[in-house]
């Protein structure tokens, strides 16, 4: 006679029952982990460092975390207390008004591209056209990533996808650095 066999009435649905909950559990966490790399893109700048879309969010409030993937999903769930065990950081910004962010992860490798060099964020609509200018604004400075939120308060609220562009200012002579795209939420 197995184990399974020699349960109690009680036992069994107990048992379903966690094996329900860690099957809930595990596939929450696959959801929150495919997330977080939903709007993965990386891009390469000239001095050899590394730029990611962390993140897009719309709204009044936002909020970003850095740090590695499995930092960022506890730092999302996990109580406030087990941040500095954890790791990463978790990044505010509140507006006066709904807007929309691009969250910008940079782990620097010949300087700060945008903190340092006067770098310009513009949007592209989906005909090609350059529009809004984007505020820089809530930056965190880490060890080994910075992040930076780019605030566009006024964007293609028609067009499907959004398009942001970052150049190196250099007066008259722009340098383009990266372009990263994502699904307008208003769409």
């Amino acid at each position: 006679m197995g184990r399974l066999d020699a349960m109690t009435r009680g036992e069994r649905p107990m048992l379903i029952l966690f094996a329900l909950a860690l099957f809930g559990l595990l596939t929450w966490i696959g959801g929150e982990a495919w997330q977080a790399r939903r709007f993965a893109q990386r891009q390469r700048l000239p001095d050899g460092s590394i730029v990611e879309l962390r993140a897009v969010t719309f709204g009044r409030i936002h909020r970003c975390f850095s740090g590695t993937v499995a930092q960022r999903l506890l730092r999302k769930f996990a109580p406030a207390r087990l941040g500095r065990w954890i790791g990463g950081a978790e990044i505010q910004h509140q507006g006066p008004k709904d807007s929309l962010i691009f969250w910008i992860a940079h782990r620097p490798g010949g300087g700060h591209w945008f903190a340092g060099r006067g770098a310009v964020a513009v949007t592209i609509n989906d005909r090609g056209q350059e529009g809004e200018m984007g505020d820089w604004v809530a930056p965190f400075r880490g060890e080994s990533e910075d992040l930076d939120a780019i605030e566009l308060a006024d964007f293609g609220r028609q067009d499907k996808t959004i398009r942001l562009r970052i150049y190196a200012d250099g007066g008259q002579q722009r340098t383009r650095l990266a372009e990263f795209k994502a699904p307008n939420p208003l769409f």
